[in-house]
């Protein structure tokens, strides 16, 4: 059957080897993903054989996540449950981006009558397109990311929000369980999360450093254990070295997605934990020397 030019579709953003590619919506239910079975298949390898779910009935388009390895984003929120598509949303599996489009809308943005959460904004430096990492007068916490503020508890020793998110701990207060909604799981006695939401938390064999948060890729230095990049986002330094001050968002991007600071936020939070349990370390060796 051909295919109606007032028909819903999805229009391929990224990568650039996939930009322009349509995968058109129609009635019923349809599956997506890189396997041969696959009813809309788009050949990426961060997509599970069967990674979602479109859905059109009664002149709405829904998307599902089924299960897949990294996960479905709208608008950079992670997809729990069959959500509602409007003209102009961005949709994420895994690291494709695509641009939900209705044909003879009157805009590219949602209605304005529907509430909707929006990615968390920022001050960014136009000239450069960098987002600032603030500190406290010490220079010892993380304050900001941008315009998400970070607080700390009365001792000043754990964060306890982030922007518009609050932070749970489990019952010791050693590990972090919880980003606003989204769950963090571990390993039985494991400090090391494996799960932030539906996303897979993977690290390197040897040095135990994350490489990979669902989609995003973490890379590091050579030397040393600081974090160079996360996913699209590359991370520069103060002069010494020893904290990171900016953030450059890639060409395009007006905000962070939510989903990209959570990851931003849990590679800084476990990388100022090992720099912790270091200095914990050296003082007691001080303390009782051997």
């Amino acid at each position: 059957m051909a295919r109606s030019s007032k028909d819903p579709r999805l229009v391929v953003i990224h990568p650039s080897q996939l930009a322009g590619t349509v995968l058109p919506v129609r009635p019923g239910r349809r599956s997506l993903g890189r396997g041969h079975t696959a009813d809309l298949r788009l050949h990426d390898p961060h997509l599970s054989s069967i990674h979602a779910a479109l859905s059109q009935a009664r002149g709405q388009t829904s998307v599902e996540d089924l299960g897949s390895r990294n996960g479905t984003l709208v608008n950079g929120e992670p997809v729990r449950r069959p959500r509602v598509l409007h003209d102009g949303d961005v949709v994420q599996f895994g690291m494709v981006r695509a641009r939900y489009e209705v044909p003879g809308s009157a805009g590219m943005m949602p209605p304005a009558r529907r509430r909707q959460k929006r990615p968390v904004r920022f001050d960014i430096d136009r000239q450069t397109g960098e987002l600032q990492l603030s500190y406290d007068r010490h220079g010892n916490r993380l304050c900001a990311i941008g315009d998400a503020r970070i607080t700390y508890d009365r001792w000043g020793s754990r964060p306890r929000t982030l922007g518009r998110w609050l932070l749970e701990y489990d019952w010791f207060g050693s590990r972090l369980r919880k980003i606003g909604d989204i769950e963090i799981a571990y390993k039985r006695w494991s400090s090391r999360p494996k799960m932030l939401g539906t996303w897979e938390v993977e690290y390197h064999r040897w040095s135990g450093q994350p490489r990979r948060i669902g989609p995003y890729k973490v890379g590091h230095y050579k030397l040393g254990d600081r974090v160079r990049t996360i996913g699209p986002l590359p991370i520069s330094y103060d002069r010494r070295g020893s904290r990171p001050r900016h953030v450059r968002l890639p060409d395009g991007y007006q905000a962070l997605p939510d989903g990209l600071l959570l990851a931003l936020f849990l590679v800084l939070y476990l990388q100022t934990e090992r720099e912790n349990d270091r200095r914990r370390r050296r003082l007691a060796e001080r303390a009782w020397p051997s």
